[in-house]
């Protein structure tokens, strides 16, 4: 199964992320380091796409070692699967009204990233990956508004005790 030899990293097709963000390598600096660990995350809203993103990295990296006449080790620790959700399922419906409520409506779209509910989901456990109002997301300048966020526990705390 020959696919290239360079990795595609963010986005390596319309359904999937694939990251590494940490590298920890050597114990000094004036040498070459004995060890290199990469840790990353590669998530998918399809399983084929997973499937197919996990096998061109490994194929790129083992590809690497062997020019390099080095060793690898890979480690694969599920997280994210993707899911469908039931817009005419009891929970949802009630999870709709709750933020309807609240004077939120609900806009159900496709998210490409992975989250809790993801493998939530994967376990048969129906659960939503509800916005929180947070602005740029995963950044160093993540935020979110005081008035945004003490109506979010509301809403989740109102979510707890009448839905899950």
């Amino acid at each position: 199964m020959s696919m290239n030899n360079s990795l595609k990293l963010g986005r390596p097709d319309e359904f999937s992320t694939l990251n590494i963000r940490i590298v920890r390598a050597g114990i000094a600096t004036n040498s070459v380091p004995g060890e290199l660990i990469l840790e990353g995350d590669l998530r998918s809203t399809k399983i084929e796409n997973f499937n197919i993103n996990k096998a061109n990295f490994e194929e790129v990296l083992n590809n690497a070692v062997k020019k390099f006449g080095s060793r690898i080790s890979i480690e694969w620790i599920p997280y994210s699967f993707g899911y469908e959700m039931n817009l005419n399922s009891n929970k949802y419906t009630a999870v709709k009204n709750i933020y309807s409520n609240f004077k939120v409506d609900l806009k159900p779209v496709d998210v490409k990233g992975g989250s809790d509910a993801a493998f939530l989901n994967y376990v048969g456990i129906e659960s939503f990956c509800l916005g929180d109002s947070v602005i740029d997301v995963h950044t160093v300048h993540e935020r979110i508004e005081v008035k945004k966020y003490l109506e979010l526990q509301q809403i989740v705390e109102t979510l707890f005790l009448n839905v899950f």
